[in-house]
């Protein structure tokens, strides 16, 4: 049975609506679009009801704090399927050839792995720290769980339990989406949600297309003093941990999109059965 797949989109951004519809039927791919929460017709005051402004771990903006609640709400939709893992998208993702290999089953997903990133959030190769190759799903693309910060919310698969327990124990938001399932030290859910990646990513933000609509708001953020001291306390207090972890094999690996990758077999861990 086909993985369910469901896309976060705008009422009022057609555009973003025809692409993934196009980019999702080209890969033989059908999607439940989940209708965003608009920052321009919020409620503030409810709004705060779910995200908490005054005492963030991580700030967020109106724009970051509706795209969290959308995915929330992707999730609570998810759980009412009886299907085991989901594939949740953002409606500005591009996604590689070999991504309807992912969503055929989840009996590929490693014991343990509750949230799987897909996607290299903005471009380059920065590294990441991860562990042992666990799987291949598909040829060149390797399972591996993940100790540092990854940055995105744009393609992630995640498992009935994972989903459950965002859904059951997030509460008044304190971080944007993408720290909650993705930041080892930000995140309150992080060591029990077991969260691995895709290396290297079959997805990536289509940039040349579309402008984010939460980046400049988080480019904001870095700049202001606070959050970097913010930023930079979060990295430190990682520190005693990944030195823990790397003494446990872990090491530091470049992360890149990729459409298609390299399939030489070097380096490659245990192929899925």
């Amino acid at each position: 049975m086909t993985l369910p797949i469901f896309y976060n989109s705008l009422d009022r951004r057609t555009d973003r609506r025809t692409y993934m519809e196009e980019q999702l039927g080209a890969l033989g791919l059908s999607a439940e679009r989940h209708s965003a929460v608009d920052m321009t017709e919020v409620d503030e005051d409810e709004l705060s009801r779910t995200v908490d402004f005054r005492m963030p771990r991580i700030h967020m903006s109106v724009q970051s704090a509706c795209n969290a609640v959308s995915h929330l709400e992707m999730h609570r939709r998810f759980l009412e399927t009886g299907a085991p893992m989901a594939l949740m998208l953002e409606d500005d993702v591009a996604l590689a050839q070999d991504i309807p290999a992912l969503v055929r089953s989840a009996e590929w997903l490693p014991v343990g792995v509750g949230v799987v990133q897909l996607e290299r959030y903005r471009p380059g190769r920065s590294p990441r720290l991860v562990g042992p190759p666990m799987a291949e799903p598909v040829p060149g693309r390797q399972i591996r769980l993940i100790y540092s910060r990854t940055g995105g919310s744009a393609c992630y698969l995640i498992t009935r339990q994972a989903a459950a327990l965002v859904a059951g124990n997030a509460g008044r938001l304190t971080t944007p989406i993408d720290h909650l399932l993705f930041s080892p030290n930000a995140s309150p859910l992080f060591r029990r949600l077991g969260v691995a990646v895709m290396m290297p990513a079959p997805a990536r933000q289509n940039e040349e297309k579309f402008a984010s609509d939460i980046a400049a708001a988080r480019e904001e953020r870095r700049k202001t003093a606070l959050g970097r001291l913010r930023r930079a306390w979060f990295e430190i207090n990682c520190l005693p941990r990944q030195v823990m972890q790397m003494a446990q094999g872990a090491r530091w690996e470049p992360f890149a999109y990729a459409e298609m990758p390299e399939t030489s077999g070097e380096g490659r861990g245990p192929a899925a059965s």
